[in-house]
C-alpha cells in the first residue's frame, strides 16, 4: 500500500470515531493500513471471497451484511465500490455513518457520461496483481440522470462483465442529498489539494467527499 494514498484518505476523512468501512475493497490493504494510521477497528466488503489482510475484519456480500449494528465512523471505496453497488440499485447508504462522519468515494464522474464508452484503465491493487477494465455499453440512464455502463474487468487472470453506476456532477449532488449527506467536494484521485465544489468539464473520474448530518 502506497503512503500517498494512506496520507491522502486520512486528510479528507479527518477524524475517525468507530468503525471504518472499505466498500469493494478487496483484501483489505487501504483499510489495513487506514486502520493504523487512525487507530479505529476496519471492515473490508468486497463481492469476491478475498484473504483479508491481518487486522481487517472481511465481510463477503455489499452493506447490508456488516455486522455492525450502529453507525460506523468512516467510509472510503476505491476502485469504484460504489459505483458498481449502485448500479444494482440494491443498496442504501443512508444511516450507515455517524453524525459528522465522512464518505471518501472514489467514482467515475463526468459530464457525458457516455464518453467513457471504449475508454480502457489499469490500477495495481496488491503487489503482482493489477486490475483491469474497460468501459463499455451505456445499459440505461438511471433517475437521477446517471448512466449505467457495462464494464469488462480483468483481476489474476479473469475475466468478468459488470455494470458500473456513472453520475454527472448533478446527479452526484442529489444522490449525496438522497443518503442525507452534505457535499464537501471533489477531488482528483491522490491530491487532496484540488478538493473543489465542481469537476472541470473534462472530468472522467473524481474522489466525492461527503459528510453525514449532524
Amino acid at each position: 500500500m502506497d503512503a500517498g494514498d494512506v496520507d491522502f484518505y486520512s486528510e479528507l476523512l479527518g477524524p475517525v470515531e468507530g468503525p471504518l468501512v472499505d466498500l469493494g475493497g478487496g483484501a483489505g490493504e487501504l483499510a489495513a493500513a487506514l486502520s493504523v494510521r487512525l487507530s479505529v477497528p476496519a471492515v473490508t466488503v468486497d463481492l469476491a471471497p478475498w484473504i483479508p489482510r491481518d487486522g481487517v475484519l472481511s465481510v463477503r456480500g455489499d452493506l447490508r451484511a456488516l455486522p455492525m449494528r450502529g453507525p460506523v465512523g468512516g467510509l472510503v471505496s476505491r476502485l469504484f465500490g460504489v459505483g458498481y453497488a449502485m448500479a444494482q440499485g440494491s443498496v442504501s447508504f443512508a444511516g450507515l455513518l455517524a453524525p459528522g462522519a465522512r464518505a471518501v468515494l472514489e467514482l467515475p464522474l463526468a459530464w457525458e457520461p457516455r464518453r467513457l464508452q471504449g475508454l480502457e484503465e489499469s490500477a495495481e491493487i496488491a503487489p503482482d496483481l493489477t486490475y483491469r477494465f474497460r468501459y463499455l455499453d451505456v445499459l440505461r440512464d438511471d433517475a437521477l440522470g446517471a448512466a449505467v455502463l457495462d464494464t469488462l474487468i480483468e483481476v489474476g487472470g479473469r475475466e468478468v462483465h459488470a455494470p458500473l453506476w456513472v453520475p454527472t456532477p448533478v446527479a452526484l449532488r442529489a444522490w449525496v442529498g438522497a443518503q442525507g449527506w452534505r457535499f464537501v467536494g471533489v477531488c482528483a484521485a491522490g491530491d487532496a489539494g484540488s478538493l473543489c465544489s465542481e469537476p472541470p468539464r473534462d472530468c472522467l473520474r473524481a474522489v466525492v467527499v461527503a459528510e453525514a448530518g449532524l
